[in-house]
C-alpha cells in the first residue's frame, strides 16, 4: 500500500488524501436508523431536506481552500475548476444576501 501511495502521490510527502480509504468517513450501516444515516450527508440541512446548492457549493471552496492551506491554484485543481473560477467564487460568496436580492 505504501509503495502504490508513493508511486501515485502528486507531491513530495504523502499526506491523509493519499490514503483516501483511511481517512474517509465510515460507510451507512444498514441497521441504523435513516436518521443516523442522513446526519452524514453534507446535502441534508438540520430539517432533513437538501440544502440549496449554493450552500453546498460554498461549503466545498472552504473545506477545499481550508484542505489545501488557502493555495487557490491546488484548491481550484482538485475541485476540478479553474482559479480564476475560484477566485470569482470566493469572491461572490462575500457578497451580502441583501445586495445580491437587490440587483436580482
Amino acid at each position: 500500500m505504501i509503495y502504490r501511495a508513493v508511486v501515485l502521490a502528486e507531491g513530495g510527502l504523502l499526506g491523509a488524501e493519499d490514503f483516501p480509504h483511511l481517512t474517509a468517513p465510515p460507510t451507512c450501516d444498514l441497521h441504523q436508523g435513516v436518521g443516523a444515516r442522513e446526519a452524514r450527508n453534507p446535502y441534508l440541512g438540520l430539517d432533513g431536506h437538501i440544502r440549496p446548492l449554493a450552500e453546498i457549493e460554498a461549503d466545498a471552496l472552504i473545506d477545499a481552500l481550508d484542505r489545501y492551506d488557502g493555495q487557490m491554484s491546488e484548491a481550484a485543481r482538485r475541485l476540478g475548476i479553474g482559479r480564476s473560477t475560484l477566485y470569482r467564487k470566493t469572491q461572490e460568496g462575500t457578497e451580502t444576501p441583501s445586495s445580491h436580492q437587490q440587483e436580482n
